[in-house]
Order: structure tokens, then sequence, then C-alpha cells
């Protein structure tokens, strides 16, 4: 089983970039752009791992910065 600490640790993260970079942004909208990373790398969502996943979050973080 997994560890149930990990999703806090998660969506801390999560909110910590959305908080930042895309305060703007509805929930939908701010992971509709997190799921087009992740479809342009042609991987499924339902299969990537927390952290992979915080990655591709990064990953559109950083476009933000440019």
């Amino acid at each position: 089983m997994r560890d149930p600490k990990r999703i806090r640790k998660f969506l801390n993260k999560l909110a910590d970039i959305w908080e930042t970079y895309f305060p703007d942004l509805r929930f939908g909208q701010f992971i509709f752009c997190v799921f087009s990373l992740i479809n342009t790398a042609m991987k499924d969502p339902f299969y990537i791992e927390d952290e992979e996943f915080l990655t591709y979050v990064q990953e559109f973080a950083n476009t933000k910065r440019k």
C-alpha cells in the first residue's frame, strides 16, 4: 500500500506552484495545461506516478518564467 502521507506532500507542492505562478487560473485550467504537456509527451496521466506528475507541473511553471 502506498504511504497516505504522500498525498499532503504532493498537494502542498502543487499548491505552492499554483499559488506562485498561476494564481489567476482556476484548478481545471491549471491541470488542463499540465495535462497538455503530458499529452505532448504521449503519456497517459492515469499511469504517471506522483513525482513524475510534479515534474510536468514544474515544467509548466518554467514556461511562465520565460
